[in-house]
């Protein structure tokens, strides 16, 4: 009786702190919603602080990635090869590639990263003749692209 009263009394204290404190996935929505208020308004650095925050919230979050790799994209300035500009792209196409990883057949993804590495031109890289080849192909279908 004794430890069922000190059962009933530990769980009676401990429910509120636990209402208190938001999961990790309320936390990496609120976060999500914070970087689409910040790239909206153009912060676009600010979006991406709090897409990152997200993503390590909530690991399994499958739009966390997106709008890391989106928000860093942003920050890239075509036609500016400044090693800062060129470090950004380099960060989107990272972004980008953790996608892949996810979801090898996504098309956006593949077309972020072959126009990223012909912005900066890197146009020697293997990855990008294969990028373009699957993301430009006019002829393929989309389940043709997914096997190059």
């Amino acid at each position: 009786m004794k430890l069922l009263t000190c059962l009933t009394l530990t769980i009676a204290l401990m429910a509120p702190l636990q209402a208190q404190t938001p999961n990790a996935e309320a936390q990496a929505k609120e976060e999500l919603n914070e970087a689409a208020r910040a790239y909206r308004e153009g912060n676009f650095a600010e979006a991406q602080v709090h897409s990152e925050r997200a993503l390590l919230l909530d690991p399994q979050n499958k739009t966390a990635p997106y709008f890391v790799a989106r928000t860093t994209h942003a920050q890239y300035k075509p036609g500016d090869f400044t090693p800062e500009n060129v470090s950004k792209a380099r960060q989107a196409i990272i972004a980008y590639q953790r996608i892949l990883d996810r979801s090898a057949g996504d098309d956006e993804a593949y077309k972020a990263v072959a126009y990223l590495y012909g912005a900066i031109k890197e146009t020697n890289c293997s990855v990008n003749g294969y990028f373009n080849a699957r993301a430009m192909s006019p002829w393929l279908t989309t389940n043709e692209r997914r096997r190059l």
